[in-house]
């Protein structure tokens, strides 16, 4: 036999030629996947069409089962209404709209922008903050205090504001009744008041105080002045006066003190970094390990010491760990220019 029938035979027997009617099967069904991009798409079309035998017909076919299959229905639209549209066309009209909307996509990553957030005078519709939005704020699955109904905060409640309004509209009117209940409600309210601390800010991350009613604290200090609530835990085997802050991630200790009484830890390394209240960047010198007992309870804490002329921290780390018992809170010094305020 010559070469190129051996060849031939060979051929014919180890690669069979494929059915025309189910390469274009093949081909028709194609359409782009989830994450396949257009040109991925391209190449597949042009390999499954290899052995439809479209001859003359390539380019049209190309051209069809590209635009039907695409998975932008924006993009396919823009298409179909093309009067002179080819193959090479359509392929360069996709790719160009393919790479545009990544690149928007890359860049609002980098960004994170938050258009609700960043229109001006827009707030938190659950708690009235501007540092999130409705779906992220930590009140959602919270019981308001004036209702009882989850997601929003006693500030927040329209049923506070709407008694509000009937009470001011039934005062005008006249009733006795409802003007003695109302100076007996104000005289609570009074008492009740701590400062200039509202309901909602006792409501801390991590930290739940029922109702007002269900403690109470006795001020002896005017409203221009500064409190504070002051804890005396024992770390390691000594008290140290730390204040109480439930807007605090960490718990801290300032450097100075650090050098003076807890010296003898070694300061470990720490990638995290803190804010002030005024959104200023605070990184800590380095972490310790203490050993911390309160209210017969012990555990072992991280203890995170920064450069501050600060008192010490009691911070929301600590208290997932050291309960505290809220109706012990008493206030027991009184200054001119600070109120403490320590538990029992």
């Amino acid at each position: 036999m010559e070469y190129d029938d051996i060849v031939g035979v060979l051929q014919t027997h180890f690669a069979p030629k494929p059915l025309v009617i189910a390469e274009r099967f093949q081909f028709h069904k194609r359409n782009q996947g989830e994450e396949e991009t257009v040109a991925q798409y391209v190449a597949v079309l042009k390999r499954l069409s290899e052995h439809c035998e479209f001859g003359a017909y390539l380019e049209d076919a190309l051209q069809d089962r590209f635009v039907c299959g695409l998975k932008c229905e924006t993009v396919q639209k823009r298409l179909l209404t093309e009067n002179d549209l080819t193959f090479r066309k359509a392929v360069d009209y996709a790719v160009s709209a393919e790479t545009a909307t990544r690149e928007v996509q890359q860049l609002s990553g980098s960004l994170k922008v938050n258009a609700v957030l960043a229109q001006k005078g827009d707030k938190c519709r659950r708690c009235r903050k501007m540092s999130h939005t409705d779906e992220d704020c930590w009140y959602k699955d919270c019981d308001c205090h004036q209702c009882g109904r989850k997601g929003h905060t006693k500030r927040m409640c329209k049923g506070r504001a709407r008694s509000s309004q009937d009470w001011n509209r039934k005062e005008k009117e006249g009733k006795p009744e409802l003007k003695a209940n109302a100076v007996k409600n104000r005289a609570k309210d009074k008492k009740r008041r701590i400062h200039q601390v509202a309901a909602e800010e006792s409501e801390s991350e991590g930290i739940r105080l029922d109702t007002d009613s269900e403690f109470e604290l006795y001020s002896l200090s005017r409203k221009e002045k500064y409190s504070c609530i002051s804890l005396l835990p024992v770390v390691n085997g000594k008290k140290m006066e730390m204040e109480l802050d439930t807007g605090a991630a960490v718990s801290l200790i300032p450097w100075e003190q650090y050098k003076s009484r807890l010296s003898q830890l070694p300061l470990q390394p720490t990638d995290i970094m803190l804010k002030t209240y005024t959104g200023e960047p605070l990184a800590p010198e380095g972490v310790i390990k203490v050993q911390v007992e309160l209210n017969e309870q012990r555990a072992t804490l991280p203890l995170y010491v920064v450069k501050v002329d600060a008192p010490p921290l009691f911070g929301r780390e600590w208290l997932r760990v050291i309960k505290l018992n809220w109706k012990d809170l008493k206030m027991i010094h009184a200054s001119d220019n600070l109120t403490i305020w320590k538990l029992c």
